[in-house]
């Protein structure tokens, strides 16, 4: 599992805690990242969580600890790895020549899908699918036109069910 996130500005900031949780169960830390401390920059963090099982479905969120003992939580992330009836979603990259971008999505099953395109925040910024599908393989086109640079998720859910892919916008 990639775990992705931006932070637009810190302030004081000394560490984030990535850390991840089965569907039950209490959260443990999966890796600790140092942070910036001060900065007015846009800056981009990430790590590749290894430890996971296919079929199995894991809660993250983000700790991220102040140099004064102080922290804050962000919003919850579910991940299907592996999607447990077969769900993929395509990684895209939008660049400045097209601004447009095509992403795949294969069901193995019919069943109502969502997929929405959020920002590192977990703010959902747009919708590009919804509705009922049959199984197989889909197309959607995500427009970057009112989008900012960076690295976006796609989040496919079918269903009980959640996949997540990861789209980059480079302007």
């Amino acid at each position: 599992v990639d775990v992705y996130w931006t932070t637009a500005s810190e302030q004081n900031s000394a560490w984030f805690d990535v850390e991840r949780k089965e569907a039950t169960g209490g959260f443990t830390t999966v890796a600790t990242i140092p942070a910036a401390g001060t900065s007015t920059n846009v800056l981009n963090y990430g790590i590749k969580d290894a430890d996971v099982e296919r079929g199995r479905v894991y809660v993250y969120r983000l700790k991220s600890v102040d140099k004064d003992g102080k922290y804050s939580y962000s919003i919850e992330v579910e991940v299907a790895v592996g999607g447990l009836s077969g769900m993929e979603i395509s990684d895209a990259i939008v660049t400045p020549y097209s601004g447009t971008s095509s992403v795949n999505y294969s069901i193995t099953s019919d069943g109502t899908v969502e997929l929405g395109l959020y920002d590192m925040m977990g703010r959902r910024v747009q919708t590009l699918d919804n509705g009922y599908r049959e199984s197989g393989i889909h197309t959607v086109e995500v427009n970057s036109s009112d989008l900012s640079s960076g690295l976006y998720q796609l989040v496919l859910k079918v269903d009980s069910e959640t996949a997540v892919g990861t789209i980059r916008v480079v302007k």
